[in-house]
């Protein structure tokens, strides 16, 4: 077969916002053109198992005839369809591949292309450090005046801006507006002009965003581009920000009657959002209400649209919090209205949960094609049904009732209806005559609560977001300082319940479901008045954090052993005997490439060197010695490493005790961020800053780690995992999506409960342990062994009966 010697164009979607560019196939060979037209048009009609099987047989053919340029062009094209599909890690295995074939053949331009959709999907799954260095290779193996060089940088703008460096992001999506301005797709300017309105936006410079999205307005309208309801959603959240609610309100208007996409599009339900609050700012709360409640409608559509992957689910549980944080601001504090805002909110939070547990499977290999084929079926029903197909209604109810059977074998913690799990009537019956469940939302205005018992409910407006903050840091420095935390624990508990009726809350049992920087809160340390004496918390009820209600109502898997894996007492630092002298030539060896991937240019050289967790040796041994139900493994010294406990964890073990550091940089102290602007891009919101647990210092003076967000890729199914780690309970808090961090990492991988710490912890945690370890081998649930030892070294009368100590502990999770 004789390639063609002409060029051939190779064309990426319009659409390509960072959603699914693929490359034509072009026509070489008459059985090569059969299968690129029959996987496009399998594509076309989103059978991605047929388009995959015709892409694959296509690259293999073109492998056996050494065409490696075709060969490449089918591989880039089964990047972009096994990412439809859901299959993240070929799609990026295709990706690489392409790349390299393409170089092999000395087509630079295909190679960029290539590497320019390998870095687009790692944005997709929010690893803006992953991606970075895909854009920036393709940069420099496209031509110079390739068109695609604009797509790349403002590519590159969008991850410099959602890193935080703005000046750099501005310079390089001006460049791309200006390579753009000059590139015959139209489509490719009002991308780069829209994104760069976007960064000027959220930094506040509304003359300048004001300028870009005009242009983009302009562009669409002009030329008839796609995406017109996106312009005039960006221009109302503008004309909102410079304080103009109703030229802001005509421009939503317009947009809605500008439509021409599916209702699952982002800008549908967000051109409804601003409606809703342009309506509320001028003073019409039942019309902001009724748009802000199709807005949630349109936005569960949306959501099930979207590529399931870590960073666009964490992306998407901040914008869908801001929604529901603005109708539940114009609900009723009591009454329907108030309950109304409670499911939409959980629903919210129960989705994004449920959606990174399954993602995680998918990525482990670990979820059945046929699973894939049902969600990708039910995907293509609910755009029927958004459309008005009633017959597809009855089809789409057959085929998620299949999906609930399979992720009922998969065992899955948060349920899938859309008001499964959320339902307050629901949520009243199952819980137990000792139980009571709250919920928060923190807004800047102001807050709310809400609390269930078998036997009532209520809701009550709290204060707004500053203001509980700064309640939640007096608390918390009065408990580090010793002085007045009773005080403070007594007027924190009464900000937050104060509007509660008593009788509610006296049950033995709290599920809490915090919001911004409530998660920061030490409960346990809070102080209940009663009568003329005060309490702590703890020494009335167990508690135990949840992600969200629906955590509740879920099916946790259970463990396939009883085994204990009690890990620590690694090798921190050079000074450790244990480690083996290193060769001369490696006293400045960087740290492993494993890190260097994480971390990128920020890494620096040599090694990183720890204090040694001398208590670690005891509290692992009282750990051991107290699990009677079951096995105990320790795991110490040089052979704490990531590939070791990796391995330890395919035994499923019923706990895992990690004794070690966790470096959080930034994370563990940074306060929660705010709710996005109206106009930010999804993907502009920014990630949780990293952290990891370290490991064991090998005698290359290089050290594992684990970094939070590889956590969710791995799989525990129904362990308890206890952090016994500095501040391993804390993380960034974003709104809606709550608590990153270890915690929900942990949870995500399949975990049942996480217990962390709040704040830096002693290393003398043995008897604490003892007593934890204890209460659970006796067969007490995890919250119920945590009180335990809490209220044990409340009763030690000795430095660990401080609440500096024992308050630290929390549990995340179904204890």
């Amino acid at each position: 077969m004789r390639p063609n010697g002409k060029r051939r164009r190779i064309s990426l979607s319009a659409a390509l916002l960072l959603l699914l560019p693929y490359v034509q196939i072009a026509d070489v060979g008459n059985r090569l053109d059969e299968l690129g037209r029959r996987a496009m048009a399998a594509l076309s009609r989103q059978d991605y198992g047929a388009a995959l099987r015709q892409l694959r047989e296509g690259a293999e053919l073109s492998r056996r005839e050494g065409n490696l340029r075709r060969a490449a062009l089918f591989e880039n094209a089964i990047c972009g369809a096994s990412f439809a599909a859901m299959e993240y890690a070929p799609s990026l295995k295709a990706c690489a591949s392409a790349v390299e074939l393409a170089i092999q053949a000395r087509e630079s331009e295909i190679a960029g292309v290539a590497e320019l959709n390998r870095g687009n999907f790692l944005l997709t799954l929010g690893d803006t450090r992953a991606a970075e260095p895909c854009i920036t290779n393709a940069l420099s193996l496209l031509d110079r005046d390739s068109p695609r060089r604009a797509i790349a940088l403002t590519a590159l703008g969008a991850i410099l801006s959602r890193r935080g460096k703005h000046d750099r992001a501005r310079q390089v999506l001006e460049d791309a507006v200006e390579l753009a301005a000059v590139s015959p797709d139209r489509s490719v300017e009002a991308f780069a002009r829209g994104t760069l309105g976007e960064l000027e936006l959220s930094a506040g410079n509304l003359d300048r965003a004001e300028a870009a999205f005009l242009s983009t307005f302009r562009i669409r309208k002009l030329h008839r581009l796609p995406q017109l309801e996106s312009a005039w959603w960006k221009l109302g959240a503008l004309r909102l920000a410079q304080g103009r609610p109703e030229e802001a309100l005509r421009c939503f208007e317009h947009g809605l009657e500008s439509r021409t996409q599916s209702r699952a599009s982002f800008a549908n339900f967000l051109t409804l959002h601003g409606k809703g609050r342009a309506l509320a700012e001028l003073g019409d709360r039942t019309g902001a209400r009724a748009a802000l409640q199709l807005a949630l409608r349109e936005s569960q559509i949306w959501r099930n649209e979207m590529a399931p992957a870590e960073g666009i689910e964490i992306a998407a549980d901040v914008r869908l919090a801001a929604l529901a944080e603005e109708f539940a601001a114009v609900s009723e504090t009591a009454g329907a209205e108030a309950w109304e805002a409670f499911e939409a909110l959980e629903s919210t939070r129960a989705m994004g949960l449920r959606r990174q547990m399954l993602s995680n499977l998918a990525m482990g290999g670990r979820i059945p094609d046929d699973y894939l084929e049902l969600v990708r079926s039910a995907r293509k029903l609910t755009r029927a049904v958004a459309s008005g197909d009633r017959a597809a209604a009855g089809q789409l109810r057959a085929v998620e009732a299949k999906i609930g059977r399979v992720e009922g074998e998969l065992r899955i913690a948060v349920p899938g209806g859309a008001t499964e799990g959320t339902d307050p009537d629901r949520i009243q019956e199952a819980l137990s005559a000792d139980q009571v469940l709250i919920s928060f939302l923190t807004g800047q205005r102001s807050s709310r609560v809400w609390v269930l018992t078998r036997e009532g409910r209520a809701s009550a407006r709290i204060p707004g977001e500053a203001a509980l903050a700064q309640a939640v840091e007096d608390h918390r420095r009065a408990l580090l300082s010793g002085s007045d935390f009773r005080v403070a624990g007594r007027r924190l508990y009464q900000l937050l319940l104060g509007g509660i009726p008593p009788a509610l809350l006296k049950r033995a049992h709290w599920h809490l479901v915090a919001d911004g920087p409530l998660w920061s809160v030490p409960w346990a340390a809070l102080v209940q008045p009663e009568g003329g004496q005060s309490r702590f918390l703890i020494e009335s009820a167990s508690l135990e954090m949840l992600p969200s209600v629906a955590w509740l109502s879920g099916i946790s898997p259970e463990p396939r052993s009883r085994l204990l894996i009690a890990a620590g007492d690694a090798i921190h630092n050079r000074a450790d005997p244990r480690l083996k002298a290193a060769s001369a030539g490696l006293s400045g060896a960087p740290w492993s490439f494993w890190f260097m991937r994480q971390l990128g240019p920020q890494a620096s050289p040599g090694p990183l060197e720890l204090p040694t967790l001398a208590g670690s040796v005891d509290e692992l041994a009282e750990a051991c010695k107290a699990w009677a139900s079951g096995p105990c493994k320790v795991v110490s010294g040089s052979s704490l490493t990531l590939e070791r406990l990796e391995g330890e964890l395919a035994h499923t073990p019923a706990v895992v005790h990690l004794a070690t550091h966790m470096i959080a940089g930034d994370e563990a102290s940074s306060p929660p961020l705010p709710a996005p602007e109206l106009g930010q891009n999804l993907l502009s919101i920014p990630k949780p800053a990293p952290a990891f647990l370290a490991l064991t210092l090998k005698p290359d003076l290089t050290r594992d780690i684990i970094y939070y967000s590889d956590v969710s890729r791995m799989y525990t199914p129904g362990a308890l995992i206890v952090l016994s780690a500095c501040e391993s309970g804390r993380g960034t808090v974003l709104p809606g999506a709550g608590l990153q961090g270890f915690a929900r990492a942990w949870l995500a991988a399949g975990s049942r409960a996480v217990v962390g710490s709040l704040w830096q912890v002693s290393d003398g945690t043995a008897e604490f342990f003892k007593e934890f370890y204890n209460s659970l081998a006796s067969g007490i649930a995890p919250a119920k062994a945590l009180r335990s030892a809490q209220i044990r070294s409340i009763r030690a009368r000795n430095w660990q009966s401080h609440p500096r100590f024992w308050s630290a502990y929390m549990l995340l999770g179904k204890g």
